[in-house]
C-alpha cells in the first residue's frame, strides 16, 4: 500500500511539473521533490510501526478541517487588498500597494492563515513612507528554502519548491491507515513533525522556513510557529480539524500551538513541547499532547478549550 501511495505522489508531481511554466529544470525539481518523499517514506514507516502495535483507542468521530476565512473578516478595503496580494501570489508576480501598517498586517495574517502556502515564498516589505501614515510596500517572492527571504529570480524553481511542500504533505496525510482512532492519525502527524524538526536556536535575522510550514514539514528546522502551522498544514491535508493558536503574551514570550476537535470537544496539541519532552514513545510526550488550556498556553483571541481531560 505505501509503495502505491509513494508511486501515485511521484507520478502527480510530474504532471504537476508538465503544467507549470518551464524553467528548464523540471527533471532536478522532482528529484528534489522525491528525496522528501523518500525521507517522509521512513519516518512514516516508523511512526505506523510503533502506533499500530501502540494504539489509542477512541470513539471519536473524525472532524473535518474548517476553513477559517479570515478574508470575511476583513473590512471592505482590507479585502480589496487581500485579493490584490492573493492575485499576485498566486501569479508569482510581483506587486506593489501603498497602505497603512495595521491594514498590512490585519490582510497578511488573514492571508498567511487561509493558504499557508503563500507564506512560505511571499511576504510584503516595507519601502517607503507616505504621507497620512501610510506605507508603500513591495513584495517580496523568495526559494521556501532559502535560509533568508530574499527576490529570487528563478521563479520556476520557487514554483516547484512550493509544489514540492504540497506534494509531501499529501503523501504523509496519505499514509494514514484508514483503521487508526482519530486521536492516533494527530498522534501520527505530531509525531511526523517531531521525528522530521529539529528546533532553531539562533540570534539575529530567524531563517524564513523556521517560521512557516515549509521548515518543519520539508527541510526539518523551525520554531513553535513553524511546528504549529506545519502540523496546521498536514491537519489540512488530511481533513482533520485543526487551527493554530498564538499566546496572550508580549512578543518576547512569543508561542504558538494548536487546537483540534474530538467528539468530547477540542484539545491543545503543542508539537514544540511535545518535540522537546523527548521520543514519542516516552509518558512525558504525551504531556502536551490532546490537553485542555491552562496557565501556559492562554490564547490571544480569549478561547479556550471545551473538552474534558482525557484519561
Amino acid at each position: 500500500m505505501k509503495k502505491t501511495v509513494l508511486i501515485m505522489m511521484v507520478l502527480l508531481l510530474t504532471i504537476c511539473s508538465v503544467c507549470l511554466p518551464p524553467c528548464g529544470c523540471g527533471q532536478e525539481d522532482n528529484a528534489y521533490a522525491s528525496a522528501y518523499i523518500e525521507k517522509a517514506e521512513k519516518i512514516m514507516d516508523e511512526v505506523i510501526e510503533y502506533i499500530s502495535t501502540h494504539p489509542i483507542k477512541s470513539d471519536s468521530s473524525e472532524h473535518s478541517f474548517k476553513f477559517q476565512d479570515m478574508r470575511s473578516r476583513l473590512d471592505k478595503d482590507d479585502a480589496k487588498l487581500y485579493d490584490t496580494l492573493l492575485k499576485a501570489a498566486r501569479s508569482f508576480k510581483n506587486v506593489s500597494v501603498t497602505c497603512t501598517v495595521s491594514s498590512m498586517e490585519a490582510v497578511s495574517n488573514a492571508l498567511y492563515i487561509d493558504h499557508p502556502e503563500i507564506e512560505t515564498y511571499f511576504k510584503m516589505l516595507e519601502t517607503d513612507t507616505q504621507e497620512d501614515s501610510e506605507v508603500k510596500y513591495s513584495s517580496c517572492i523568495f526559494l521556501p528554502d532559502a535560509r533568508y527571504a530574499r527576490d529570487s529570480e528563478d521563479i520556476g524553481a520557487v514554483r516547484q519548491q512550493v509544489k514540492a511542500l504540497e506534494v509531501v504533505a499529501k503523501y504523509v496525510a496519505g499514509r494514514l491507515p484508514k483503521n487508526f482512532s482519530v486521536i492516533d492519525k494527530y498522534r501520527a502527524l505530531a509525531c511526523y513533525i517531531c521525528l522530521n524538526t529539529k528546533y532553531v536556536h539562533i540570534r539575529g535575522e530567524m531563517p524564513a522556513y523556521a517560521v512557516n510550514a515549509f521548515g518543519a514539514v520539508m527541510n526539518g528546522y523551525s520554531i513553535c510557529q513553524g511546528y504549529a502551522i506545519g502540523f496546521e498544514y498536514l491537519c489540512r491535508m488530511a481533513n482533520l480539524d485543526c487551527r493554530r493558536v498564538r499566546n496572550a503574551y508580549t512578543d518576547d514570550n512569543m508561542h504558538f500551538w494548536d487546537e483540534v476537535t474530538l467528539d468530547s470537544g477540542s484539545y491543545y496539541i503543542d508539537v514544540t513541547w511535545c518535540d522537546g519532552r523527548g521520543d514519542y514513545s516516552e509518558e512525558d510526550w504525551f504531556k502536551w499532547f490532546m490537553f485542555c488550556a491552562e496557565e501556559q498556553h492562554v490564547a490571544d483571541d480569549g478561547s479556550k478549550t471545551t473538552g474534558i481531560p482525557l484519561e
